[in-house]
């Protein structure tokens, strides 16, 4: 991952390591498919050398995109969130997919607190349902696009899951 697509800081100091201040509509697909925000907030032994991170997924207009992605960098600046990418333009494709991550998807509190912070901070358009999956199923190659059910929580419904089941009632070991 090249360096000038990067948006890193630390998370303790507030301090910019690496300031990217490209828009996902100034990038194109064949400079790079995504641009990245990330800190240091979790260390690799607190997201369980990654076996269970999940994502919130935006999808937003050519319109929208740069003034989100700046709020989001923002966020994981201050340490709200942790890492996210943004893919960047193509002609073809109307919207650009957001994508927001959490360490652990069988943490429900955590999954909800970042929800909660996508909305109150107009993140999440408002009405909007938004989607999460694990990044075990992208790794799998499970899609929308593909007729697969390709998430595990919806910001409808995540907060009816957390009060009325345990997480463990939905997944089995792997």
């Amino acid at each position: 991952m090249d360096a000038k697509f990067v948006f890193k800081c630390d998370v303790a100091s507030k301090e910019i390591k690496n300031d990217c201040t490209l828009n996902p509509t100034d990038v194109t697909k064949g400079e790079a498919p995504w641009l990245w925000a990330k800190n240091n907030k979790y260390s690799l032994e607190n997201v369980n050398g990654y076996c269970k991170v999940g994502k919130w997924m935006l999808f937003l207009s050519k319109a929208d995109v740069n003034g989100i992605w700046t709020k989001i960098k923002e966020a994981v600046k201050t340490g709200d969130l942790w890492d996210a990418k943004v893919s960047t333009s193509a002609d073809s494709e109307p919207l650009h997919a957001v994508i927001i991550y959490t360490k652990d998807y069988t943490d429900l509190d955590d999954v909800i607190s970042v929800l909660d912070f996508l909305e109150t901070s107009d993140i999440k358009p408002q009405g909007e349902v938004i989607r999460y999956k694990t990044d075990k199923q992208t790794g799998a190659g499970i899609y929308s696009r593909f007729n697969q059910k390709a998430s595990i929580y919806d910001s409808k419904t995540i907060r009816q899951l957390k009060n009325n089941k345990r997480i463990t009632d939905y997944f089995k070991p792997i």
